[in-house]
């Protein structure tokens, strides 16, 4: 069998497309960085705060996985966690303290906060915006294009997702489209940005 005849590609795109899309990538992923960074709630959690959210999750285990445990063992757990003296879930100053221990407005330690829900949603909605905006933009400017071959073997499986945008059935799977790139070096640069 032979091998696929292989396709000249213009040196010119490497120069005028390629790098480029990684620099804008960067620059986006940078920019992305500043973003979230100013999004970020800067609350400072107490060693109450966080002790109280260890000792609930430990108490979420051993419930969880209680099933696993003898009789003997799960109910010593149980015991330890709900001593009056010095349990970790006593009403005197553990996890289920007093009412006057609860915060300002009223909510008990170890509730879910709903602020901290809104951070978490304002990141990925940036993220998700912000590839939006890139995929388009780059789907726009650059369709078409026939970027690079990787330089290792892949299956037919892969052809679709190389290269979308790209309607050519006999190319061989190495060759790579401008949306493909984005998206393998979008994933690609994830370790640089941390």
């Amino acid at each position: 069998m032979s091998a696929p005849p292989t396709l000249l590609l213009d040196p010119a795109i490497r120069d005028w497309v390629v790098l480029p899309m990684v620099l804008i990538m960067v620059i986006t992923g940078l920019l992305r960085h500043s973003t979230t960074s100013i999004l970020k709630s800067t609350k400072q959690f107490t060693a109450t705060d966080r002790s109280n959210k260890s000792v609930l999750q430990r108490v979420g285990r051993l419930r969880m996985s209680g099933g696993f445990l003898s009789s003997q063992r799960y109910e010593a757990r149980r015991l330890f966690w709900t001593k009056k003296e010095k349990g970790g879930l006593r009403p005197e100053g553990g996890v289920l303290m007093a009412k006057e221990m609860a915060g300002a407005d009223g909510a008990m330690p170890g509730m879910p906060n709903p602020a901290a829900a809104m951070e978490g949603m304002m990141g990925q909605g940036s993220f998700m915006v912000q590839n939006m905006v890139m995929m388009q933009g780059i789907q726009h400017f650059f369709s078409g294009y026939v970027l690079l071959k990787v330089p290792f073997p892949l299956t037919k499986g892969f052809k679709s997702m190389f290269q979308r945008g790209i309607d050519l059935p006999t190319l061989d799977v190495s060759y790579v489209s401008s949306v493909s790139w984005y998206f393998l070096v979008m994933f690609g640069l994830r370790g640089f940005f941390r």
